[in-house]
């Protein structure tokens, strides 16, 4: 069997969709691998979140004597942390994805953005266990779950959508810029504290949050938390800021990924 060109490969025009059952496939083997010969395994999935609102309860909570309002500290710093765990994660196993696994396509006939949509895929995993924790912390503090929670589905679009296109935008230039992990990383440290994760969004004086809620992730977590701790739809005006961004962010990325996906392999 003859093994096409790298340039067929590359330009192979068939779209991810038709090739939905090797994106679930590459998933479930990313999901495996990770957790394989592990002494916890997928319980990290639980843990690292715990660990994590822990660590911010003891110093925001008890050691600053921050106050969250009638939202319990925990509940509060879990409901940021979920999220922003999903954003950070996702980005960093997608931007590898392509330079750590360039045999793949050098050996079958699929579009290379399969490879970092899968990543993406795979901490989706992590993400549902933790939204299953955080619905026991519901539970645990007696708080009810409002019609509103809905609101939370079209948010987590506009999250996803923001997560995918920095996802392939970083995949992308991985595969030309090897420093782009140290500046990937270096932003990751920056954008915490101007997301929402430990703090709450009403904290930020009116003429700053709208340039926050620039961020995606924040209009997720603003949006969530007015949802589930107010019985309130998030306005409008605190949604569209980071639902554009989430758009411009996806066709950047997905443009980057096609226009730079022909010079992979003359890199790698």
């Amino acid at each position: 069997m003859t093994v096409p060109p790298p340039t067929v490969v590359f330009t192979h025009r068939k779209s991810a969709w038709e090739h939905r059952h090797l994106l679930f496939a590459l998933a479930g083997r990313d999901i495996r691998a990770r957790y394989r010969q592990s002494f916890l395994g997928v319980y990290w999935a639980v843990l690292n979140p715990l660990l994590q609102t822990l660590v911010f309860w003891l110093v925001f909570s008890r050691f600053l004597r921050m106050s969250a309002g009638t939202v319990p500290f925990v509940v509060l710093y879990f409901s940021g942390v979920i999220f922003w765990n999903f954003f950070t994660t996702a980005i960093t196993g997608a931007m590898g994805s392509v330079a750590t696994q360039m045999y793949l396509l050098e050996k079958h006939r699929f579009p290379a953005v399969i490879l970092p949509l899968a990543s993406v895929l795979a901490r989706g995993m992590d993400l549902t266990v933790s939204a299953g924790i955080f619905g026991l912390l519901l539970a645990w503090y007696a708080m009810p779950v409002p019609v509103t929670a809905l609101v939370i589905v079209p948010l987590l679009v506009i999250g996803l959508a923001a997560t995918i296109g920095i996802s392939l935008l970083t995949a992308a230039l991985n595969t030309l810029y090897r420093d782009v992990a140290q500046l990937v990383g270096l932003a990751f440290t920056l954008g915490f504290f101007l997301t929402p994760v430990v703090y709450d969004t009403e904290a930020v004086p009116a003429g700053y949050r709208t340039w926050l809620l620039l961020n995606p992730v924040a209009t997720v977590i603003h949006g969530v938390r007015i949802a589930l701790f107010r019985g309130e739809l998030p306005s409008l005006a605190d949604t569209w800021p980071g639902a554009l961004a989430s758009v411009v962010l996806l066709a950047i990325g997905w443009i980057a990924f096609r226009q730079l996906q022909s010079t992979f392999t003359e890199v790698l």
